[in-house]
């Protein structure tokens, strides 16, 4: 795993994020390699489903992607267009999709460079942690 994470950092820094203008774009670099990373196949909807219904107040809303186990979400993406500040707002929008799939324990916020981990902090209650930041 750390030498696939090393790949994906030398990606970014070698100014690939330059020639991404659009989510999906950024999606497909570099959520999709950062979710193997974690062990998980993008390709595989048993493992993964992109543009995961998330409808509670909004029709047709959809995180960005959601790791499954046993046919369930267990964390929920939520993604920008690479180049984006991650800001609260965009936090709220992923702390929406909670109260729809209590299954999801995890939320990460990204665009594709900078990622922020979200975890339910009462069981129930769905609220979520601060942002986990890697160091400068």
């Amino acid at each position: 795993m750390r030498t696939m994470l090393s790949e994906l950092s030398a990606r970014i820094a070698s100014g690939l994020p330059s020639s991404i203008h659009d989510e999906a774009t950024t999606v497909t670099a570099l959520v999709y390699p950062f979710i193997k990373v974690l062990g998980y196949d993008p390709t595989n909807p048993s493992e993964f489903r992109p543009e995961y219904p998330c409808d509670f107040t909004r029709k047709g809303a959809c995180a960005d992607g959601a790791v499954i186990c046993n046919g369930n979400p267990v964390f929920l993406i939520e993604c920008k267009k690479c180049g984006i500040p991650l800001s609260e707002v965009h936090a709220g929008q992923l702390r929406s999709y909670f109260s729809v799939h209590p299954s999801a324990k995890l939320g990460i916020l990204t665009n594709g460079v900078e990622y922020w981990f979200y975890t339910d902090t009462v069981k129930g209650s769905l609220p979520l942690a601060a942002p986990l930041r890697a160091p400068p």
